[in-house]
């Protein structure tokens, strides 16, 4: 199958509920950190179970029945970037009230020139915010240090690994992911529910204004023009 046939339908973001979903985890994560990044043994099941798989709580990137990608989240310490670097928090620039542990960030070879991993990132955001967390970490891949920054990781601290396996401590915050080109380049969501609802820039800075009294010259043209277009609109011969 070609390749680009694989990224024709629409991706689904997702909490990992089903014992399958999970499996598929176990087979991209040995794909990624056993056969492309040589940070564990191989073994013939092909499959690399997290040492916090229990607690982990897996953000999937769904192409129907095939996993594209997928990152792990967890907020319970110790983190594994606690037995990396003692104190790690004295090396951030702030100090966050909730943080999570992000690790296991993957995608499927075939999907990596589509939108899956900015996808996930959102996605990611989206479970940030629900959470109330205010920071998330992550060990980037010095392979990819330029794509993490494109979706807003900035880097603290100094490398951990070894040698073919090194990482750079990372954070993410609201503010660093919407500063972003990654941010930029999404599109932003249409809301359909009651609310909070998106409100446009435009607005934003006209609800700032300064307001026009109803009795000023220039509010009695506006209204008069209002009518005048509400008129035209609806082939009315009067607008109230």
């Amino acid at each position: 199958m070609d390749e680009t046939e694989l990224i024709r339908m629409p991706i689904l973001y997702k909490i990992a509920e089903t014992e399958r979903e999970r499996e598929l985890v176990a087979h991209l994560n040995y794909r990624t950190f056993v056969e492309e990044i040589p940070q564990h043994e191989a073994n013939e099941a092909r499959r690399l179970i997290d040492r916090y798989d229990a607690e982990n709580t897996y953000l999937l990137a769904m192409d129907g029945e095939r996993l594209a990608g997928m990152l792990a989240v967890r907020d319970r310490r110790p983190f594994s970037m606690d037995a990396k670097i003692e104190r790690f928090e004295r090396f951030l620039p702030v100090q966050p009230k909730r943080m999570v542990e992000i690790r296991l960030l993957a995608v499927d070879p075939a999907y990596r020139r589509s939108r899956v991993l900015f996808g996930l990132i959102r996605f990611l955001d989206r479970y940030l915010e629900r959470g109330d967390y205010d920071m998330g970490i992550i060990s980037g891949t010095t392979r990819e240090l330029h794509l993490y920054r494109h979706l807003g990781f900035l880097p603290f601290a100094e490398l951990v690994g070894r040698e073919g396996a090194w990482y750079q401590p990372m954070y993410l915050t609201r503010a660093s992911y919407e500063a972003s080109r990654a941010y930029r380049y999404m599109k932003r969501d249409v809301q359909f529910l009651a609310g909070p609802v998106e409100v446009a820039p435009e607005v934003e800075r006209a609800m700032q204004a300064r307001p026009l009294s109803h009795r000023s010259q220039a509010f009695m043209r506006m209204h008069g023009e209002v009518r005048r277009k509400l008129c035209a609109m609806s082939n009315a011969a009067s607008v109230h």
